[in-house]
């Protein structure tokens, strides 16, 4: 009977450690170094930006340059009625940076996303709302969130969410944005993610892709 009782706590030890082990698996399987993807905010709102004056008074044109994280600006160019995105770095020249996404307006923040190296956030994508009017009105009436691949000196449109068509629109984002360090922007396209719509099509397009 004692030989029983030791068998069974053998065994109950025994399976106790295998369910130890399967729990602590993906721990395990996760590289060491491996850094947990953080977000940082930026503004583009007029009052949180330099506003460059008109060439041409008689040219319905505005430029501003905004602040973003680690080094970054952002350029937001508006033509008329469309609103053009750029990303410059420390040396670049702001005039001369190519637009990455464009649309009939933008929201007035950027979401950036990426890891914290040495203590110091380094953004590998960013996601910003381009808004687009309902028909016949002056109001927003579609959304859709661009995002962007983002590398020091370079930025491209990596996919677009359409908001009103995808119930998760943020959380598709941001999954994608958390995978943009396997986007190449001199070899892959933007696509749509999620649901496509007409909206997420004009995103794309006006990017180049």
């Amino acid at each position: 009977m004692c030989a029983w009782h030791d068998m069974a706590g053998s065994f109950r030890a025994i399976s106790l450690r295998l369910a130890a082990l399967i729990a602590l698996a993906p721990a395990l399987a996760a590289p060491a170094n491996a850094a947990r993807l953080e977000s940082r905010y930026t503004s583009i709102a007029n009052s949180d930006c330099v506003i460059a004056p008109p060439l041409d008074e008689e040219v319905e044109e505005q430029s501003k340059t905004c602040l973003g994280p680690a080094g970054i600006s952002v350029v937001v160019n508006g033509l008329g009625t469309s609103v053009q995105i750029a990303l410059t770095w420390d040396e670049t020249n702001a005039d001369g940076a190519p637009s990455v996404v464009e649309a009939w307006s933008a929201g007035e923040k950027i979401e950036w996303r990426g890891p914290v190296v040495s203590g110091v956030f380094k953004a590998e994508a960013a996601i910003v709302r381009m808004l687009f009017p309902k028909e016949g009105t002056p109001d927003v009436g579609h959304q859709v969130l661009a995002i962007i691949r983002v590398e020091y000196g370079e930025a491209c449109l990596l996919g677009a969410v359409d908001i009103g068509a995808n119930k998760n629109g943020y959380q598709l984002a941001r999954s994608a944005a958390d995978n943009a360090s396997q986007f190449q922007c001199d070899r892959d396209s933007a696509v749509a993610i999620g649901k496509k719509t007409e909206w997420t099509r004009r995103v794309i397009e006006a990017s180049g892709g």
